[in-house]
């Protein structure tokens, strides 16, 4: 099962480093969707070890946020997470996050019809 964290920035290099650092011993991937910072966001988010998808320009937190869910599952995510650049979430959080998600049987999904 292939789980990917998404994080929206935008002008966010003085956190995004140790955000990824703390998110990376929770998930397989991290897709830091960069909203056309003006800082270093994206270089230092790259150095932290995320792949880094950018917006050519600001285009606001909802498209920045469909658009890291949209890369997530064409690069093959079975579960997404999404936590803020700023440091607001804690990532230790994600395993109790998840939890319920592994719990449940995969056939429960199929439609019967």
């Amino acid at each position: 099962m292939k789980l990917v964290a998404i994080i929206p920035t935008y002008n966010e290099e003085s956190t995004i480093g140790e955000v990824i650092k703390g998110t990376s011993k929770y998930v397989d991937d991290i897709l830091v969707i960069n909203d056309g910072s003006t800082d270093s966001t994206a270089e230092t988010a790259k150095i932290a070890g995320a792949t880094v998808i950018d917006n050519i320009v600001n285009r606001g937190l909802g498209k920045t946020i469909q658009r890291g869910y949209e890369e997530a599952i064409k690069g093959g995510a079975d579960i997404v997470v999404q936590i803020d650049a700023d440091g607001q979430y804690d990532p230790e959080e994600i395993p109790k996050l998840i939890k319920p998600i592994l719990k449940i049987e995969p056939t429960s999904f199929l439609v019967q019809g």
